[in-house]
């Protein structure tokens, strides 16, 4: 049984492999395969290319680790990017089971078999299975840190710390909102050792400079990203201090009550697929005294303090998930294996049954749907972009308002961009002279979308001056008005 619910994610690709990157967050998934294109048409470099928001047309996010491993499967197995974007994410969704099952060995078979089950069959897990994102590949790197962390304390051996400051570091450069909460769990488990054993030995002040030096990476990456973007007029917009409010968020925030059902009822419980293992537990805990291992404590809060960390970005982007749920599965199978061990043991194959049952019904009801319905905005800009590809100019820029920074048409087109967010001043200098902010290159079209993150603001007049940027006819595709330029 278990060998057929594993070929459920692969199944999942062979349908939608070949689909354009469309269906939800697309904005995000074309967004990190457009980085992806242009590291495979110009090479890497460390300011690399996501040419969205004009000069210097780099945007560094995360460090391209991902994207680098993408371009380099492309090339060598001489698949369709967005196919080959999809097949490495869902290689490192398979390579999440080695450290799962590793991290629950210990605690015996059918710890791992419900911690596999949990996780192949979670709705959410199994429809980011094939995206076009960091999200499996950080999540693997963050569960091997977590699990040699635990081993070179257990067992002293160098081999575990080697593991664990190349994956720690690697985690952070990869994804910082998915190593800090990491961080967070092992200083505090440091600390609580401190105070209960009035004792500090080698190997844990060893693993604490590890951490210290693992950030260290992330910290440097932070800090020249912000440097790119801060070159630039729009991407300086999106600096780390221009963003702080809406990657922390405020305490008003974390007092709705819709951000506690949300965040953690609805996306991590229900649709985490961990609806039965959490109901199991709460039977035990009105029942009996529940006892809470370190281990399973230490996942359990690496689990939630992500969402409570990172609030805004876990309200928005249910692809954030990926982690806690990974980091919760592995909590909730060494609680119930150690608590229930008399009704695991009975009831085994009915809980087996349960998870998978409701789990896919829950894949069925809420998240299916998403693999084939696409919103309009986002068909129509991929359809503007693949029209745009062969009509402008290679060095051209295509200006795109109306859009905010989606990237799809960017991508699909394979052309510069300079798109004017709906986030700008109204005032920005940029939608009056767009011509300023790409770098001497030609504006080769022009875009312009009324969706539904339209700025009232842009009025007619603001689109006519927009449009007599370039000579060309105007006329109207997909729902969005299209000026293309006379090419000389």
């Amino acid at each position: 049984m278990l060998g057929i619910i594993f070929l459920v994610p692969l199944a999942l690709l062979i349908i939608y492999g070949e689909q354009p990157l469309l269906e939800r967050h697309a904005y995000r998934q074309t967004q990190t395969a457009l980085t992806t294109f242009w590291i495979i048409q110009e090479g890497l470099r460390l300011d690399y290319l996501t040419p969205v928001l004009g000069f210097p047309w780099s945007v560094p996010l995360e460090f391209p680790m991902y994207q680098v491993i993408v371009a380099l499967f492309v090339n060598i197995f001489s698949v369709s990017l967005d196919l080959g974007g999809r097949m490495v994410g869902l290689i490192f969704y398979y390579l999440i089971l080695i450290p799962l099952y590793l991290i629950l060995k210990p605690f015996g078979k059918k710890a791992i078999f419900i911690g596999m089950v949990m996780y192949i069959t979670s709705p959410l897990e199994l429809f980011y299975s094939k995206a076009f994102l960091i999200e499996s590949t950080v999540t693997f790197l963050a569960l091997i840190s977590l699990y040699s962390y635990l081993k070179y304390l257990d067992s002293n051996l160098k081999k575990y710390l080697i593991i664990f400051l190349i994956s720690t570091t690697l985690a952070g450069l990869q994804k910082i909102t998915t190593l800090l909460p990491l961080l967070l769990v092992y200083f505090s488990d440091n600390i609580y050792f401190i105070f209960k054993y009035k004792n500090f030995p080698r190997n844990r002040i060893v693993v604490v400079l590890g951490i210290a030096l693992s950030f260290l990476p992330s910290i440097f990456w932070s800090l020249y990203s912000d440097i790119i973007k801060n070159t630039g007029y729009l991407s300086s917009y999106i600096s780390s201090t221009q963003m702080r409010e809406w990657i922390f968020g405020t305490i008003q925030f974390r007092l709705d009550i819709l951000y506690w059902a949300k965040v953690f009822i609805f996306r991590l419980i229900l649709l985490g697929g961990l609806i039965v293992p959490v109901s199991l537990i709460v039977y035990r805990y009105f029942k009996a005294k529940i006892v809470f291992n370190r281990i399973s404590f230490l996942f359990l809060i690496t689990s939630l303090l992500g969402p409570l960390i990172f609030a805004p970005l876990y309200f928005v982007h249910d692809y954030y998930y990926n982690s806690s749920i990974a980091f919760m599965i592995c909590a909730l199978a060494i609680i119930l294996c150690t608590n229930e061990a008399e009704l695991i043991n009975k009831k085994f194959f009915s809980i087996i049954s349960a998870i998978l049952f409701i789990n896919y019904i829950i894949y069925g009801l809420f998240l299916n749907n998403f693999n084939n319905k696409i919103a309009d905005i986002d068909k129509n800009s991929h359809e503007i972009g693949l029209y745009l590809k062969d009509k402008v100019k290679k060095a051209d820029v295509i200006v795109i308002l109306g859009l905010d920074w989606n990237s799809t048409i960017p991508y699909y087109s394979q052309h510069y961009s300079l798109m004017l967010p709906d986030w700008i001043p109204l005032e920005n200098p940029v939608v009056s002279n767009p011509e300023k902010y790409i770098d001497g290159r030609n504006i080769g079209a022009i875009v312009v979308c009324r969706s539904g993150l339209w700025r009232e603001n842009f009025t007619d007049q603001t689109v006519s001056d927009l449009m007599s940027k370039i000579n060309g006819n105007l006329f109207e595709y997909k729902s969005c008005f299209i000026k293309i330029g006379n090419k000389e």
